[in-house]
């Protein structure tokens, strides 16, 4: 059994302070895990967080999630949608924030 880890991490900051971050994982351990990440950090502190997880582990779990935290330090986090598949294969798409 071999370990393969794969971390790439990017950060912008925006005129004002506002900052976008974009992390990617990708860990192979016996079975694949690959990890998507985009937050968005506003002037005021309020942020956008979603997520993208891909599993493999004898059957394929693909989990997409939103969060948002809000000035106040108000949460709203959201599964929009989760499969979980075995013996087919799935194209894991691009999570971006406009």
């Amino acid at each position: 059994m071999w370990v393969e880890q794969i971390r790439a991490g990017m950060e912008r900051v925006l005129l004002g302070g506002e900052r976008i971050r974009v992390g990617m994982e990708r860990v192979l351990l016996g079975g694949e895990r690959i990890r998507v990440g985009v937050e968005r950090v506003y002037l005021g502190g309020e942020r956008i967080r979603v997520g993208m997880e891909r599993v493999l582990l004898g059957g394929e779990r693909i989990r997409v999630e939103v969060e948002r935290v809000f000035l106040g330090g108000e949460r709203i986090s959201h599964v929009a949608s989760e499969f979980d598949l075995v013996g087919s294969e799935f194209l894991l798409g691009r999570a971006s924030l406009t």
